[in-house]
């Protein structure tokens, strides 16, 4: 008996790239989902070329490639460089374009606010389809510290006082926990959903996700990461509750009624009672 044998390494192969994706792939929703967007509403550079210079990527292309990445947890330029060059849902999604990493890594220094605005756009839609309520507001943090910051460096002193600090925090930690307890005990229903809702968020992108740090700085850089965060969960969810066919035929069903009508794309900043009388078309 022989061990399995692989084939020649020189024989020429000809396929397709769309032929090598599922029909059902993550890489799709993407795709469609940035297609319904109106890039330049948001103020996204580089949306028309300028007649001289260098031709620039289009932002759609970056987009993708972020939100792809940030929903398999490669978040960081480099790594979604390699990306582009060795997997075959990012040269199908990127139309075989392999940018470099410092151009990926400007377009998100560069695009934080568009990020920011997307999110909440997106979140909108979601709310006129009636797939979230956006009657209840929850909070779940985690804090970020730099590695050489005041409070990471201690003498005898301020070693002392930590410890003391410790010992006061752990007791009123204690009373919060018997707290918290009875208020679970009391409402059993309330903390199921919170936990359904709240904490498999945040749980999918600290645990899944890799989301435990940011990779850029400032406050409105991080809050335009976490938008990107929070799309590609939310693409996620929604892949979960309609499913993927229902899902990309809404995305292209929106844009081409609105493309037809003359009017903005679906994820453009829009008027309240236009966009509900839109949604009631559908």
């Amino acid at each position: 008996m022989q061990h399995k044998q692989g084939g020649n390494r020189n024989p020429i192969f000809m396929f397709s790239l769309e032929s090598a994706i599922a029909a059902d792939s993550f890489v799709r929703v993407v795709d469609a989902f940035v297609e319904a967007i109106d890039l330049r509403s948001f103020g996204f550079a580089h949306v028309e070329c300028r007649e001289e210079g260098r031709p620039p990527y289009h932002p759609s292309v970056l987009l993708k490639f972020y939100l792809y990445g940030y929903h398999y947890g490669i978040r960081t330029t480099r790594k979604l460089e390699r990306e582009a060059q060795t997997n075959m849902e990012c040269m199908w999604l990127l139309t075989g374009l392999r940018p470099k990493y410092k151009t990926i890594a400007d377009s998100r220094k560069n695009h934080s606010k568009a990020f920011r605005e997307v999110f909440r756009r997106f979140v909108c839609l979601l709310k006129e389809c009636n797939l979230i309520e956006g009657e209840t507001v929850a909070i779940d943090s985690f804090k970020i510290r730099g590695s050489s910051s005041l409070k990471n460096n201690f003498n005898e002193k301020k070693l002392k006082q930590h410890l003391d600090y410790i010992e006061n925090q752990i007791k009123e930690y204690e009373a919060l926990l018997d707290a918290n307890a009875r208020r679970v005990k009391n409402n059993p229903d309330y903390y199921r959903r919170r936990q359904q809702i709240t904490e498999h968020m945040s749980g999918t992108l600290k645990r899944q996700r890799g989301s435990t740090h940011t990779n850029v700085r400032g406050k409105d850089k991080v809050l335009g990461e976490v938008g990107l965060m929070f799309i590609g969960y939310n693409l996620t969810r929604c892949v979960s509750i309609l499913g993927f066919e229902k899902l990309i035929k809404l995305l292209r069903e929106c844009y081409l009624l609105i493309f037809k009508s003359i009017k903005r794309l679906i994820l453009s900043p829009f008027n309240e009672f236009e966009f509900s009388a839109l949604i009631s078309q559908l």
